[in-house]
C-alpha cells in the first residue's frame, strides 16, 4: 500500500517532471491547420506553430475550409491581382523542425485559379514550393504540374544533416510578367508531415515520435508540452491537458497495426469514486492505489472493465476531470 501511495503522488506530477532532453523527434505541428480554425490574413495571425510568415505585397495567405483532404481547414498562398513579379518572388511559410535523416515529407496540394472554367495554373509562370532552410526541395514547376488539380506529394531525399531546420511551403514566381489582372494563383496545402522510411504514412494520433508505437518516448514528448498551448494538442483546443491526456491514454501501446476503437465513455459519476460530487485529486488518489491491481481488489477503479486498472482506465477517468 505505501508503493502504491507513492505512486499516486508520482503519477499526479508525472507530466511536470518528464522532460524529452536528448530525445529530439521530427515532427510537424499543426500540419493540417486544425488548431486554427478561420484565419482571414495570416500575416496579422500566423498559424500555430509556424512561426515564420513571410509574405510579399504580392502576395495574399490565409487558413480557410475551400478544400481540404485531412479535416475541415487548408492554407491557402495565392498571387495578388494587378501584381508584378520578378523571378524567385515568394511567399512561404514556416516552422522549426528536428530531421533525424530517415524522414521523407508528404502533403497533398491542391493547385488552382480563380477562374479555373478559363485559365489554369501554368507552373512555368508560378511554382508551389516546398523548403528546408530557404532552399525548394520540391516545386511544381521540375515536375510539370500545369493544369488545375490535387496532388499527394512525397519528397525522399531531403538532403540536409540531421539536426534542426525551418520546413517551409510556399508559392514562387518562375519569370517577370505581370499576372492576368483578373485572376490569382492558388497553392492549397493540407496534411503536411513527415514519413519515417520504416513506418509508411498513417500513425496512431498520439504517435508523436513515429516509431509505429505510443509508448515512453511519445510521454515524453507529451509531458514537454504539459500546459503549453504550441504543445502536443489532441483535442483542438489549443490546451496540452488532462483532456488531450484521455485521448492519448485510449492510444496506449497501440501500433502501426491497430485500428482505435472510440471508447464508449461512462458516465461521469462512476469515475466520482468517493461520491463527493465530483471528479478530483480524491478520486485520482483511489485510481492510483488501485493501479495495475487485479480487479478482485480493486473493482471499483476498473472503468474500462476488462479486470485490470491501467492507462485504459485513466484515459476514461482524464475525461471527466473536474466534472461535477
Amino acid at each position: 500500500m505505501a508503493m502504491r501511495r507513492l505512486f499516486a503522488f508520482c503519477f499526479a506530477g508525472l507530466l511536470l517532471s518528464v522532460t524529452v532532453a536528448g530525445a529530439d523527434v521530427s515532427m510537424i505541428r499543426n500540419g493540417s491547420f486544425e488548431m486554427d480554425g478561420q484565419i482571414l490574413d495570416i500575416t496579422m495571425k500566423p498559424p500555430m506553430n509556424w512561426q515564420y510568415v513571410d509574405i510579399p505585397f504580392q502576395f495574399d495567405g490565409f487558413v480557410g475550409h475551400q478544400w481540404a483532404t485531412n479535416g475541415d481547414w487548408s492554407l491557402t498562398l495565392s498571387t495578388d491581382i494587378y501584381a508584378t513579379f520578378q523571378p524567385g518572388d515568394s511567399a512561404t511559410v514556416e516552422q522549426c523542425v528536428f530531421i533525424n535523416g530517415d524522414e521523407h515529407i508528404a502533403c497533398d496540394l491542391e493547385l488552382t485559379t480563380e477562374l479555373p472554367q478559363n485559365y489554369v495554373w501554368d507552373s512555368n509562370l508560378f511554382s508551389a514550393i516546398l523548403t528546408v532552410d530557404g532552399n525548394a526541395v520540391w516545386d511544381s514547376n521540375s515536375f510539370g504540374l500545369s493544369g488545375n488539380g490535387v496532388y499527394h506529394i512525397e519528397v525522399n531525399d531531403l538532403n540536409v544533416t540531421p539536426g534542426s531546420h525551418l520546413l517551409g511551403v510556399g508559392i514562387r514566381a518562375n519569370t517577370a510578367a505581370p499576372t492576368p489582372y483578373y485572376y490569382s494563383y492558388y497553392a492549397r496545402w493540407d496534411s503536411i508531415r513527415f514519413v519515417s522510411s520504416y513506418g509508411g504514412d498513417t500513425y496512431p494520433p498520439a504517435d508523436f515520435t513515429q516509431d509505429c508505437v505510443v509508448d515512453i518516448n511519445d510521454l515524453k514528448v507529451f509531458a514537454d508540452g504539459w500546459l503549453d498551448p504550441n504543445g502536443p494538442d489532441l483535442t483542438g483546443d489549443m490546451a496540452v491537458d488532462f483532456a488531450d491526456f484521455a485521448v492519448f491514454g485510449d492510444y496506449w501501446m497501440l501500433d502501426c497495426a491497430d485500428i482505435p476503437v472510440e471508447p464508449n465513455f461512462i458516465d461521469p459519476p462512476e469515475a466520482d469514486f468517493n461520491n463527493d460530487g465530483v471528479i478530483d485529486f480524491a478520486d485520482l488518489l483511489v485510481l492510483c492505489e488501485d493501479w495495475l491491481g487485479g480487479c478482485s481488489v480493486c473493482v471499483r477503479s476498473d472503468l474500462h472493465d476488462d479486470g485490470f486498472v491501467d492507462f485504459a482506465d485513466f484515459a476514461w477517468f482524464a475525461e471527466y476531470w473536474q466534472q461535477d
